[in-house]
């Protein structure tokens, strides 16, 4: 009895710490997010209308749901890497255009 006893406080430590975990991680994760936009709430932004496929809306939801980092953020991050990727072809730096 005595070592079913342990077994059960030994499995309930483990769930604790586990939820604990978890907790902190959500608890990180909030403050990164919260940190992301506020440097993107700092610089101008423009609305846009965007046409994405169905299959890329839900795969941002998820993401976005699961890392509890706004889809904006993620949209923004993408258009970043799309430009620097081009900017050769477009003529011009991308950190030196938007460092100004």
């Amino acid at each position: 009895m005595k070592n079913y006893n342990l077994l059960k406080l030994k499995e309930k430590i483990k769930i604790f710490f586990l939820d604990t975990i978890n907790i902190l991680y959500y608890i990180v994760l909030y403050c990164i997010s919260n940190w992301l936009e506020g440097v993107f709430l700092t610089q101008k932004k423009v609305a846009r209308t965007i046409y994405i496929k169905d299959e890329q809306l839900e795969a941002l939801k998820r993401l976005s749901e699961k890392t509890k980092v706004p889809q904006s953020v993620y949209v923004r991050e993408a258009l970043d890497m799309l430009l620097e990727k081009y900017s050769e072809q477009l003529k011009f730096e991308f950190e030196e255009y938007f460092k100004g």
